[in-house]
């Protein structure tokens, strides 16, 4: 019993990291380990839960100039589509999943209607919206999380393509997209 007292006490601790003036909590999900963080964006604020720390997304690039279109004032959408390969990893769903809640979450852009989509059509049960970089423009914006040959977002006439290199990569590229979002980095 007096061998479980300290583990007990340690697995109580609220350990915390500062990086880029936010503060990240570390919070236990399941299996997982994610970084819990009161992100403010305008006038809108939201505690929002990161599997990687800023520092641990460096290496995806995120270029200054695709920042800047998605922040200036001609990126408006009414809808929101965030496009993953039906028969990509679980890494990849998460990726998607997660931009397209920090999106909503934090009224980005103007606090478009966002949802879900495969991008490209398959025989899957789940009933999503096939959409891809061919229809964005105008009112409907689409971010395509995708494989490729490197961990990057880039931008791709009206399209945003979150790219990554392997499957793992996928929910810290999405993510310093969305610091970079933020600010952040």
């Amino acid at each position: 019993m007096l061998q479980l007292l300290p583990l007990a006490l340690y697995a109580c601790s609220d350990p915390t990291v500062q990086q880029h003036g936010l503060t990240f909590r570390s919070v236990t999900q399941g299996s997982n380990q994610v970084w819990v963080a009161e992100v403010t964006s305008g006038d809108r604020s939201a505690t929002l839960p990161f599997y990687h720390l800023p520092e641990q997304t460096l290496d995806a690039n995120v270029p200054a100039d695709v920042l800047a279109w998605l922040r200036g004032p001609s990126f408006a959408p009414d809808h929101v589509y965030v496009a993953v390969d039906p028969d990509a990893t679980h890494y990849t769903y998460t990726a998607g999943v997660g931009l397209s809640s920090f999106i909503e979450d934090l009224g980005l852009f103007g606090g478009p209607r966002v949802e879900m989509a495969f991008s490209k059509s398959n025989q899957r049960p789940e009933r999503l919206p096939v959409v891809d970089c061919a229809q964005a423009g105008g009112k409907l914006a689409v971010f395509v999380v995708e494989q490729g040959s490197h961990n990057m977002a880039r931008r791709d006439g009206d399209c945003l393509r979150v790219v990554y290199h392997v499957p793992q990569d996928a929910i810290r590229v999405a993510e310093r997209l969305e610091y970079g979002l933020i600010g952040v980095l």
